[in-house]
């Protein structure tokens, strides 16, 4: 089933692994092998969060925020429109990207096409599965009731993940460094990766990745 095995529900504290900030990203060979293994994964909700976080280079909250109407098949594109964040107080919320520039379309290199494609007959499955116990809710990661999947999640995921292939640790924003990374090392236009990074211009992209 769809599973967010590291909360029990929306009321569930925040757990303190959020709290922990990695500054060290993936090397060329390290990400190489990171693809690798993760095209590898047998549980098909990891396997394509995975894909996401290194070949987009998304933002924890874009990813969780994602729904099945942001992806478009026919044309090879995703849209950010969407930020889901847990808050103690309140518990999981869904809020507006926080400037214009986070809302954006990239388009994905067909194999996450084709790992979404195998992803969504998946999802459909399931949610024909749990029937009337399906929260309708749209969005591609979830708990087992269809409600969206808590924040924490995908790094509990990532971080079980590394540690079952002696990958080192790097958290989930450290892979969007890491795949934005990759696109400068790869000769793409520092515009063009700013733009798909959702930065508001290349002087701040280039600020950050100095290195």
């Amino acid at each position: 089933g769809i599973r967010d095995t590291s909360v029990t529900g929306v009321q569930t504290f925040a757990l303190p692994i959020c709290t922990i900030k990695e500054k060290k990203i993936f090397d060329e060979d390290e990400t190489r092998n990171f693809v690798k293994l993760a095209l590898s994964e047998k549980d098909i909700r990891k396997r394509t969060l995975f894909s996401i976080y290194i070949y987009l280079g998304l933002r924890n909250a874009e990813v969780c925020g994602l729904e099945w109407k942001d992806i478009n098949f026919e044309n090879n594109t995703l849209r950010i429109a969407r930020n889901s964040l847990y808050f103690r107080e309140f518990g999981i919320v869904t809020k507006e990207p926080k400037t214009i520039n986070s809302k954006r379309v990239l388009t994905m290199p067909n194999s996450l096409t084709a790992i979404l494609k195998e992803y969504k007959v998946w999802w459909d499955d399931n949610k024909i599965m749990y029937g009337d116990l399906w929260a309708s809710s749209d969005r591609l990661f979830l708990q087992d009731n269809g409600s969206p999947i808590h924040p924490c999640t995908p790094r509990n995921w990532l971080r079980n993940f590394e540690s079952k292939n002696g990958l080192s640790h790097i958290s989930p924003h450290a892979l969007r460094h890491t795949s934005i990374t990759m696109q400068i090392k790869a000769g793409v236009p520092i515009k063009t990766v700013s733009q798909r990074a959702g930065h508001s211009d290349e002087h701040i992209t280039l600020s950050i990745y100095t290195h």
